[in-house]
């Protein structure tokens, strides 16, 4: 995967994380069915306009959807809110916004983060050593030992490793 494309989908990854499941509802209703306005996006969503305004418009600071303007002007969504439109539909990006399931429970529940940088810096310790920066490699395997070093003393000793 090139770095552009795997920074784009880590891009995707942190805006997913951050969206409400109404938010999540109305850009699947903009894929989906095309453009509308407020009172129609509400009609589809089975909300009353109030409920949906508010996350409509932090979807259009965010450059999710743009327009909406007028009382009947149409709101659609941009380029960045159609491609994490079509994210949201597959099954291996969805999986990236729950946090892992770990059989130690609760005790867990702070780790799980640790555990996704832990991972992302691997990647990108590989992705460099791909593009022969050594180096730059050599930091962020440098920096997921730290990360790893953290979680060992961190999780229970019956808690699976992180490698």
């Amino acid at each position: 995967m090139e770095k552009q494309t795997l920074n784009n989908e880590l891009a995707l990854l942190d805006v997913a994380r951050t969206l409400t499941p109404l938010q999540r509802q109305i850009l699947a209703s903009l894929r989906d069915r095309g453009p509308g306005a407020l009172l129609e996006l509400a009609v589809r969503l089975l909300k009353f306009p109030e409920e949906i305004a508010e996350p409509l418009a932090d979807l259009q600071t965010r450059r999710l959807v743009v327009g909406g303007e007028g009382a009947g002007a149409a709101i659609q969504l941009t380029a960045t809110g159609e491609q994490l439109a079509a994210r949201l539909r597959d099954t291996a990006f969805l999986q990236q916004l729950e946090p892992p399931k770990s059989p130690a429970g609760a005790e867990l529940a702070g780790a799980d983060a640790r555990l996704t940088q832990l991972s992302l810096l691997q990647k990108l310790g590989d992705l460099a050593l791909q593009d022969g920066d050594s180096v730059k490699a050599s930091d962020y395997y440098k920096q997921a030992l730290e990360v790893a070093t953290q979680l060992s003393t961190q999780l229970p000793s019956s808690a699976p490793s992180a490698r």
